[in-house]
């Protein structure tokens, strides 16, 4: 019997976005292609939901969007939540203690938007090339009180993200953790993944096997 898929689900960076942060004509063409096959089509990215958003926004279809790692799976259109999880607030305010300890550059998350303690020409440029809000908070924690971070990332040498991450084997036992690049710590909720976000999406959607996920 021939497999007849019926989710493609694609990351974004590296994979659906050109070097530039565009996608090219023949994607979207192709991508259109699949829709009329009755195909759905996610993406799945690290990327917050608001800047994922804008790229579904290329398309006349409901793109599901896995974001943050997995941490959140809503729909580009109507709005539909699938799977949301964030980081405890006691979890997230140590983290962010013992970054402070050792003095490294960390980025927090909270609904769609990136927050830093203070002036940062990164987080300047990063926020203005993903398209989201930034806010200079000062002490985050204190604004962690009810409102629980998507992500955390930590920007460092690899050296000192090494070195974060064995010293604190224990704190990080209660979240999860990849490190996408060599010099980048993307924390997120426990147990969350783009892998188990996919298929929570598949279970959601439809009740076929094959899956494809392009990359």
């Amino acid at each position: 019997m021939q497999k007849k898929y019926k989710l493609v689900v694609l990351d974004m960076d590296g994979t659906l976005l050109t070097d530039a942060s565009t996608i090219t004509g023949v994607t979207i063409d192709f991508l259109n292609y699949l829709h009329k096959k009755e195909i759905i089509i996610a993406f799945a990215t690290a990327r917050v939901y608001r800047s994922a958003w804008r790229y579904a926004g290329l398309f006349s279809f409901n793109i599901p969007l896995i974001t943050t790692n997995g941490s959140l799976i809503k729909d580009s259109r109507g709005g539909k939540v699938y799977f949301q999880k964030r980081i405890p607030v006691s979890a997230a305010k140590e983290i962010i203690a013992r970054c402070r300890e050792m003095n490294l550059y960390y980025k927090v998350y909270i609904d769609s938007v990136l927050h830093v303690a203070g002036p940062s020409e990164e987080a300047i440029s990063f926020a203005d090339r993903h398209q989201i809000d930034l806010k200079i908070t000062g002490n985050i924690g204190e604004i962690l009180e009810g409102n629980p971070p998507e992500m955390i990332v930590v920007l460092e040498e690899p050296a000192r993200i090494d070195k974060f991450i064995e010293g604190n084997k224990d704190l990080l036992a209660e979240v999860s953790y990849i490190k996408s690049e060599a010099n980048s710590l993307e924390i997120g909720p426990a147990g969350v993944s783009k892998g188990r976000a996919v298929k929570i999406l598949a279970q959601r959607l439809t009740k076929y096997i094959f899956i494809s996920a392009l990359s």
